[in-house]
């Protein structure tokens, strides 16, 4: 069965025509533009019609460059999709991808040039990394932040031992919030390569600020790397700080080392003071003395990471 047809037959995606995402997008308009997105790809706003003729938002992701057209043929990336989308399907930390597009298209110089696209559900709430840096919204509560944190965990671990995969580009911008702020990865962040060759030095689309030594140095992409990336996430969302804020894991190791007591003035100013210490030291601890190890096999696995985070969540007092 061609790959296409398997995907809309088994999982219920829908196979976009161009016409049909350039109506959803007002034709790429820069109105609609949200921003650039990993793998080469640009992040529009769109409008769609569902079977049942309601209107459903969406993310278009137009895929023109990167890794993901030059390595693989559009029949390999529907595979990869088709299993990836049946596997994390309905799962409630991954955004649901709507369908896709591949096709091809002129540019000014006469030749032809693919084109991918990926259109999931656009969660109402935005993406994480504007919650945090960019005060467009309400500060997140210690009690919303400690959520996230285990909503993130839930679908990384899930990601790691069902699935047997890793993710290449973490980062709070691919974490999206719903109507009840419960955070889920999207989909496209995962899907867009499938699974991974074990070493990317080649791949350019890292997120460096997230990324563990091992990758950046040696393209070695595990498991462990994206605990260490975790543990960044940590930091990132309990001090409102971004990672490439000067250097966010350096501040903290030399303050853990010197100093605990000092924690407190690295915790979010956004939050004046209402969170509970006790979690705070401990995400502060799970970050420092676990998940960023330099050596990756002394970094725990993801799934002891979610059952440390979610007892967190259930007994932190604020």
């Amino acid at each position: 069965m061609d790959p296409y047809t398997q995907l809309t037959s088994t999982h219920g995606l829908r196979v976009f025509q161009l016409s049909e995402l350039e109506k959803a997008t007002k034709n790429f308009s820069s109105s609609r533009y949200v921003g650039g997105g990993d793998f080469g790809a640009e992040i529009f706003k769109g409008v769609i019609k569902n079977a049942n003729k309601t209107k459903l938002h969406v993310l278009v992701y137009r895929i023109t460059r990167g890794p993901t057209l030059e390595a693989k043929s559009d029949e390999e990336w529907a595979g990869e999709l088709t299993k990836q989308v049946s596997a994390i399907d309905d799962h409630p930390n991954f955004v649901k991808v709507v369908g896709y597009c591949a096709t091809r298209y002129k540019k000014k110089k006469g030749h032809v040039e693919p084109v991918r696209f990926i259109v999931e559900e656009d969660a109402c709430n935005g993406n994480l990394h504007d919650y945090l840096h960019e005060g467009r919204h309400q500060p997140l509560s210690w009690a919303k932040r400690l959520n996230i944190l285990r909503d993130v965990a839930r679908g990384l671990a899930y990601f790691h031992d069902s699935l047997d995969n890793k993710i290449l580009s973490f980062k709070s911008s691919n974490i999206l919030l719903d109507e009840n702020v419960n955070a889920k990865l999207s989909e496209y962040a995962t899907a867009t390569l499938g699974p991974f060759d074990e070493n990317l030095m080649d791949v350019t689309c890292v997120s460096v600020s997230y990324e563990a030594p091992e990758l950046l140095l040696r393209g070695d992409l595990t498991s462990k790397s994206n605990v260490w990336s975790y543990g960044v996430f940590i930091l990132e969302v309990i001090t409102g700080n971004q990672p490439s804020d000067g250097n966010l894991t350096k501040k903290l190791k030399k303050l853990w080392s010197s100093d605990r007591n000092k924690l407190e003035k690295m915790i979010d100013p956004k939050l004046k003071g209402r969170y509970s210490a006790e979690s705070a030291m401990a995400l502060a601890a799970l970050a420092a003395d676990h998940c960023l190890q330099e050596e990756p096999n002394k970094r725990p696995k993801m799934s002891e990471v979610l059952a440390m985070v979610s007892t967190m969540a259930e007994t932190a007092e604020i």
